[in-house]
């Protein structure tokens, strides 16, 4: 299984001032002028006491309280790397995959960069959850999410949007750069069957992409990836009706051009 992602989470603030490593932050000053000022018309060693004690309070409880607020922080970064992480395959989750690609975008707007977003679907995968089980459904799920995370670049991002549905942004690429690497992935995934229980389980895969650039939209470009996913099916249906031996791997299509590709 490949190893869990973890997303970029801002910590919140934190409600009381961080001590310095010395004491010397804002509660540690506020100590310290405080034991300054303890003897000011006094002149008494009680008094003086009783100051050092107060302090030593005060930085005890300011010291407790900044445990519980780091402690706090990362329970809160766990809980969003939960939300964002595919239990099964250890891979983003829709919600992590619309996150980065938010961030993503961002950074295109700004730095003038182009790249690819491809959607993947695992074609006939109710056939393998009803000929071999939803066990063998669910190995056959973690075996696309290995071969898409060991297919592609560190600087790419693999997810897994929901049911046999996955989808791989491509930073950085062009259109050719992506149906290169798809095709890859498609002949891995036929070249490399699952094994389960000592028998073979081949899988196959349809693509299709959208490319982005500095003016897209988050939602209009997970919008066309909805809408070419459902098309991908319905037409991957019709070519059952037909007789789908006549191809070895589905179409690769580039909606950014409406132009569709034969995968060789």
């Amino acid at each position: 299984m490949p190893d869990t992602w973890t997303p970029t989470v801002a910590s919140p603030p934190s409600s009381f001032p961080a001590l310095d490593g010395d004491g010397a932050g804002p509660l540690g000053r506020i100590a310290q002028r405080l034991r300054d000022n303890s003897g000011v018309g006094h002149g008494s060693a009680t008094s003086s006491r009783d100051v050092d004690e107060l302090v030593e309070r005060l930085l005890a409880y300011a010291a407790q309280a900044e445990r519980q607020l780091a402690a706090q922080r990362e329970r809160i970064a766990q809980l969003e790397t939960v939300s964002m992480t595919d239990e099964l395959t250890g891979i983003a989750n829709r919600r992590g995959f619309a996150d980065y690609l938010r961030r993503t975008l961002h950074a295109a707007s700004r730095h003038t960069e182009h790249g690819v977003v491809a959607f993947i679907d695992i074609d006939d995968f109710k056939h393998v959850n009803d000929t071999y089980g939803h066990a063998a459904g669910d190995a056959a799920l973690v075996h696309v999410a290995e071969v898409l995370t060991t297919s592609t670049r560190l600087s790419d991002f693999v997810a897994r949007l929901h049911g046999d549905e996955f989808a791989v942004l491509l930073v950085r690429a062009d259109t050719d750069q992506a149906l290169a690497r798809l095709r890859t992935i498609q002949r891995r995934l036929a070249t490399e069957p699952l094994i389960w229980r000592e028998q073979e389980i081949p899988i196959q895969v349809s693509f299709g992409l959208a490319a982005y650039g500095p003016e897209t939209e988050p939602a209009s470009l997970m919008q066309k990836v909805d809408v070419e996913m459902y098309r991908q099916k319905r037409a991957r249906r019709d070519d059952r009706i037909r007789g789908r031996r006549e191809r070895t791997f589905p179409a690769i299509v580039d909606i950014s051009s409406s132009t569709a590709h034969a995968a060789m």
